[in-house]
């Protein structure tokens, strides 16, 4: 299920469940996007009640009702950062 985190303490814990994060995913970064006129959308893809993965999608208007979504770098599955860290465990 997808789910459209609206609270900063609920999306940090989330990406807490998922043991890893990059500065465009944390909170002050979409803060920031809202600021320069962007739409910030949290999305967070659940599976038994834990984050399976995240994803950050900024949209940006342009001629009106039209515009552009972007999720830069994402989104972060736990399955990635489960090898990427046993990869980093190898060396």
């Amino acid at each position: 299920m997808v789910i459209e985190i609206k609270e900063k303490a609920i999306w940090e814990n989330r990406l807490k469940q998922l043991s890893g994060s990059i500065f465009l995913l944390e909170w002050w970064w979409g803060e920031f996007q809202k600021s320069s006129g962007r739409e910030v959308y949290r999305l967070v893809w659940e599976k038994d009640g834990k984050a399976r993965a995240v994803a950050k999608v900024f949209f940006q208007p342009f001629f009106g009702q039209v515009g552009y979504g972007i999720a830069m770098r994402c989104p972060l599955y736990a399955e990635y950062i489960q090898i990427v860290n046993s990869r980093r465990k190898g060396r």
